[in-house]
């Protein structure tokens, strides 16, 4: 049997001011980055675009991210996975989501930026990243 002391842990409330519309409880340092397997499709082909969110924090336990605005396409969503990470004693690591994005209509469609908004508790404030457009 082994015991131990107890902890006294002070938790502190995220700030109401600046909070945006879209947050969803993620607390830490993130990146976002998009691709796209292909970028020319014939009728009834899919792509699969990939989502990778790296950081440290509470990464794990975050929502998907929400694509919106995808205009001429159906998406299928598949089961995101999660690379668990430790630096500096700080608990991260990667996550992916992929979706199969299969056009409905021709000519040039876009995948607009993906932001992912997020309290980062080293400024204090609330952050967001950004991917960059598909085409």
């Amino acid at each position: 049997m082994l015991r131990t002391s107890p902890l006294e842990v002070m938790v502190r409330p995220l700030p109401e001011e600046g909070k945006p519309r879209d947050f969803a409880n993620l607390v830490g340092e993130f990146k976002a980055a998009a691709e796209i397997s292909k970028k020319k499709l014939e009728a009834g082909e899919s792509a699969t675009l990939t989502l990778t969110l790296t950081g440290q924090g509470n990464l794990k336990n975050s929502p998907a991210l929400r694509l919106e605005n995808l205009d001429g396409f159906k998406v299928y969503d598949d089961k995101p996975s999660f690379e668990p990470q430790v630096a500096d004693g700080r608990i991260g690591g990667k996550l992916i989501i992929k979706k199969a994005l299969v056009p409905l209509k021709e000519g040039t469609l876009q995948v607009p930026p993906v932001a992912v908004a997020y309290f980062n508790p080293h400024s204090g404030a609330y952050e967001t990243t950004r991917t960059e457009a598909q085409i």
